[in-house]
């Protein structure tokens, strides 16, 4: 991978690729990673959980199951949300008392209002905001929050757009379209730059898969 890196292989192939992998335009289901624009992290079950009731928050990338999402269209306009981990459906939790800022948890489907969003488009080519059926609110990083574990919230009473209300969505398993934008041109800088992009993607180690594919994706392509 880090040979590419130099001899620009890789840029030249983001270039030509991402726009089919960061999502413009919703397709009826996907599976998907979903980007949180302020921090960079992505929706995240938190450990692992497979429980209901399991909160919602952000995280460094892993490329886990309980990061990954399938987005499905219930009817027109709305989608449910589904955890590759557990199967079991975001939801913003009727159950909180809150009056804004409703916590966000995973729950077996029952096709409610609270468990249906809609996927508005910003200014921004590849940047939605998620809208809650039930309670009209986005889901929000609570107080734009850059940490590992912010929890995610049913947002503000109406539609801000601010960015820690945008998500961006990258089809599995692409995950190096997420930080094309700052892909160095040295694989020592790749490779073991701090909070760089191989360390970001999880490296080797939870990325095997993505970075596979990708390098056989690149053998076709050139």
């Amino acid at each position: 991978m880090a040979r590419y890196i130099e001899t620009g292989i890789i840029d030249k192939y983001l270039d030509k690729n991402c726009d089919k992998f960061l999502i413009k335009t919703l397709p009826d289901t996907g599976l998907y990673f979903l980007s949180a624009k302020h921090s960079k992290k992505v929706l995240d079950v938190e450990g692992f959980s497979v429980e209901n009731g399991a909160k919602v928050h952000q995280w460094t990338y892993l490329g886990t199951p309980n990061q990954q999402f399938s987005v499905v269209k219930v009817k027109k306009g709305w989608y449910k949300i589904i955890s590759k981990n557990s199967g079991k459906c975001v939801e913003i939790n009727k159950d909180d008392t809150s009056r804004v800022q409703k916590q966000v948890i995973q729950n077996d489907y029952k096709g409610s209002d609270n468990q249906l969003f809609q996927f508005v488009k910003t200014n921004d080519s590849y940047w939605f905001t998620i809208i809650n059926k039930q309670t009209g609110t986005a889901l929000s990083v609570e107080n734009a929050s850059l940490d590992v574990g912010a929890q995610i919230k049913g947002g503000e009473i109406g539609i801000i757009q601010g960015d820690n209300q945008q998500f961006r969505m990258v089809a599995f398993p692409h995950c190096l379209c997420l930080y094309k934008d700052e892909l160095p041109n040295a694989a020592i800088t790749f490779l073991w730059k701090d909070n760089g992009v191989f360390s970001k993607t999880g490296s080797w180690a939870f990325s095997k898969e993505e970075y596979s594919a990708t390098l056989n994706e690149i053998f076709v392509f050139f």
